[in-house]
């Protein structure tokens, strides 16, 4: 299953709205540009509570670098920055590796609080992250539950608190204390064929969106964004 023309036509209006700038180069793979569909929502809900949010890092010819592989927070890629009348300042990015209490995790797509004690490179922690996206573009099921699964990991070791479980070793985060940021599963794939595996991403308090699409869920990930970053302002 090819990503649907839906996903293309919505990239193509974002940089419309964005002009005079373009997209930088050609995005290869099929998840990749999924996951720059769902940062276009994003970027709309966070326009709508932030209207001066900017883009950042452009290219010598005023071209959008889109993120294709995950690593630290450096030079060479764009991104958006908003503030909020208290000075806070934030940045919407992607492809950001996170540090939990044992070891990095790629965020998709991620708001992170800059000026703060966690904020990147060296690295970039869950002290700072205030909203994260697991974003999944498939053809079929199959792989679906292990990534499940993995996102699951993720947010343990993301989890606001830790303990030991075994002597001599990192404390192991808890992943029923929480998370403080925003947070979610985000694929094409129908909840309607994957109901049980919603309901075990629900039962952890991680938030799934099966059917994310144009033509499925869009609007509700764009309200559930414009809501929780209320938080922010």
């Amino acid at each position: 299953m090819p990503i649907p023309p839906v996903v293309a036509t919505a990239i193509n209006q974002f940089f419309t709205t964005l002009a005079p700038v373009t997209l930088g180069r050609v995005i290869s793979g099929d998840g990749n540009k999924y996951e720059l569909y769902v940062y276009s929502v994003v970027y709309k809900a966070l326009k709508r509570r932030f209207p001066a949010i900017t883009v950042q890092g452009l290219d010598a010819g005023g071209r959008f670098i889109f993120r294709c592989s995950p690593g630290i927070i450096r030079a060479g890629y764009s991104y958006f920055t908003f503030s909020n009348k208290k000075g806070q300042v934030f940045e919407l990015r992607n492809g950001i590796e996170i540090h939990g209490h044992v070891m990095e995790h790629e965020m998709d797509v991620l708001v992170v609080e800059k000026n703060i004690p966690g904020y990147g490179p060296n690295p970039t922690t869950c002290h700072a992250l205030r909203l994260a996206l697991e974003c999944k573009f498939y053809a079929d099921n199959s792989s679906l539950k292990g990534e499940v699964r993995k996102f699951l990991g993720a947010m343990t070791d993301l989890s606001q608190t830790a303990q030991v479980i075994m002597e001599s070793f990192p404390a192991a985060g808890e992943i029923h204390s929480g998370q403080a940021f925003f947070k979610s599963f985000i694929t094409n794939k129908s909840a309607e064929l994957n109901t049980r595996l919603e309901r075990f991403v629900y039962a952890h308090g991680l938030w799934p969106l099966f059917d994310m699409l144009p033509t499925g869920v869009e609007d509700t990930l764009y309200d559930r964004v414009y809501r929780y970053s209320k938080l922010w302002i």
